[in-house]
């Protein structure tokens, strides 16, 4: 199973621009953009945690899952 962040799809809906997301979840601009793009492959649910929060969804709502077969 691979998962991958939603932080995109879900502040644009709503709305939001980086700097705002920033702003209103009070994590690093570096995170957001990180984040936003998916890039790396750590995420510190703490932090996920403010985004959701600043977004009014919960935190399982900024993942999305994709199962991957293994013949994949």
């Amino acid at each position: 199973m691979m998962a991958r962040l939603r932080v995109d799809e879900i502040a644009k809906d709503k709305g939001y621009t980086q700097k705002r997301l920033a702003e209103e979840s009070d994590v690093a601009p570096g995170t957001i953009n990180r984040y936003w793009n998916n890039y790396g492959h750590q995420v510190n649910l703490d932090v996920l945690e403010n985004i959701a929060r600043a977004l009014g969804v919960g935190l399982y709502d900024l993942i999305a899952t994709d199962t991957v077969s293994a013949n994949s």
